[in-house]
């Protein structure tokens, strides 16, 4: 499977890992997974620790750099395109982009952010849910976005 950590999980992992569930912890640390990092991510925690509202290390970029077990992702154009299609769960942009990316890539998106699973309707990126259910993918990213935005639209 290819993971797309969302900010939470992101810092979570290098700062507290012990917010990560047990299945977090071993979808994130299993082989047969790739595990990618949105610079999506490492922009909203630079924004949030230079705000105050957030503790992340200094070297963070770094360690994401070196470790052979991460990918960092860049934006591309299509990515930030995607977002005009996307449903609106909810106003966080950076959400949207890491959800866009997810989309364009292919990957499933681990989150902590129950905004992002409106139960009980589909939501448009597979989760690793806070709770201890195990990692579930969706059948189709572009199939269930479609069906969230006939409901929408």
């Amino acid at each position: 499977m290819k993971l797309l950590l969302d900010t939470h999980i992101l810092l979570w992992g290098f700062v507290d890992a012990k917010r990560l569930t047990r299945t977090e912890t071993a979808a994130i640390e299993d082989p047969a997974n790739e595990v990618f990092v949105s610079v999506v991510g490492l922009w909203e925690i630079a924004i949030k620790a230079g705000k105050g509202l957030l503790e992340a290390p200094a070297n963070l970029l770094a360690q994401i750099e070196t470790n052979p077990d991460l990918t960092l992702l860049p934006v591309r154009g299509d990515h930030a395109w995607r977002v005009r299609i996307l449903p609106r769960l909810h106003g966080d942009p950076f959400d949207h982009l890491i959800i866009a990316q997810a989309f364009c890539e292919g990957l499933t998106v681990m989150t902590a952010c129950r905004c992002l699973t409106p139960e009980p309707h589909p939501t448009p990126v597979s989760m690793a849910r806070r709770t201890r259910s195990a990692v579930r993918e969706t059948p189709s990213l572009d199939l269930i976005c479609t069906q969230l935005l006939a409901t929408v639209l």
